[in-house]
């Protein structure tokens, strides 16, 4: 009975789904994604607006702020992209489920699994409502190149949430349709700006940059090359200090996993236990000074690189 329960609620799910995008006549198996060249490495690049053919409400928000050069206008031009970004992933999972040869017979799957395939098609299904009367019909690559744009000069000109999406996202957003050349530029962008950002968001407890500078330290060596391997680790000090602040104002699981990656830093001595010592007194002050009252959040979400911290997944 359980099973039964289990397969229903994902053929549901994904009729749901099926549903939606035969209605709009968005599923294609073989979809592609539109090519358009990217900017230069040059965060003076001018915004270009979206193709003539894009209609979607997205695209009208960005071009009713065509003139705006203000830190608001861009900081909004980057978080609503970032949510277009959001609703082209949710899209593309959602084909990809629709495309699964395994549900077209579900008998061989075991609970967990069945219960892992509900769990992300309503995760995605959930997405894409958030973010579809935003984004629906508008270009994946245009939103891409809008989005790196958009947030390297709102973190210039001085955006926290900037400067913290700008470290914690890929350098490449769509994570592929991109020629090497392109990657190159984005990563070179990455290379050249992603250090200083970080530096400000750990001085300031930044809990997101902290936690991706915390694993940067103790993640097992690549055994893939690339372009990001010659970037810097973050200073140490700063590191511990932010990461032991995060610890305290996220959620209990989040906390015992930050407080594992801490005492697996500590083994590597590349700080005294007086600048430990330090660093602790520091954070914690700061959380009962700042946050103690607040509820907690979610490390994994990125909340700052979105219009609402709701919609952030």
């Amino acid at each position: 009975m359980r099973n039964i329960k289990a397969i229903s609620a994902v053929t549901a799910t994904l009729l749901i789904i099926a549903i939606i995008y035969w209605q709009r006549g968005e599923y294609h198996s073989n979809s592609t994604t539109p090519q358009s060249k990217w900017p230069p490495p040059n965060h003076q690049v001018q915004m270009r607006n979206p193709t003539a053919t894009d209609h979607s409400e997205w695209a009208l928000r960005l071009k009713s702020r065509d003139s705006a050069n203000d830190l608001e206008s861009i900081t909004t031009t980057f978080k609503e992209a970032k949510e277009c970004l959001l609703y082209h992933t949710a899209l593309n999972e959602i084909i990809s489920d629709l495309n699964d040869n395994r549900l077209d017979d579900l008998s061989n799957e075991t609970l967990e699994s069945l219960k892992h395939i509900d769990a992300t098609s309503e995760k995605y299904l959930l997405l894409f409502r958030r973010t579809q009367s935003l984004c629906a019909d508008s270009d994946q690559k245009t939103v891409a190149t809008v989005y790196t744009n958009s947030v390297i000069k709102a973190a210039l000109m001085g955006s926290k949430d900037a400067e913290t999406c700008f470290v914690i996202s890929n350098p490449n957003p769509t994570r592929n349709n991109i020629s090497a050349k392109e990657e190159e530029i984005l990563n070179e962008r990455y290379l050249r700006y992603a250090p200083t950002f970080a530096r400000n968001a750990l001085e300031r407890g930044d809990p997101y940059v902290a936690v991706k500078s915390l694993y940067q330290y103790i993640a097992s060596p690549s055994t893939h090359h690339s372009g990001m391997d010659t970037l810097p680790l973050a200073d140490p000090y700063l590191t511990w200090r932010a990461a032991r602040l995060a610890s305290f104002r996220v959620t209990p699981e989040q906390r015992t996993r930050i407080e594992g990656d801490l005492t697996t830093f500590e083994k590597k001595h590349l700080l005294q236990q007086s600048d430990i010592k330090q660093a602790d007194e520091w954070a914690k002050n700061t959380f009962y000074r700042y946050f103690s009252k607040t509820p907690p959040i979610d490390i994994d979400s990125h909340a700052p690189c979105y219009t609402s911290p709701d919609l952030a997944p």
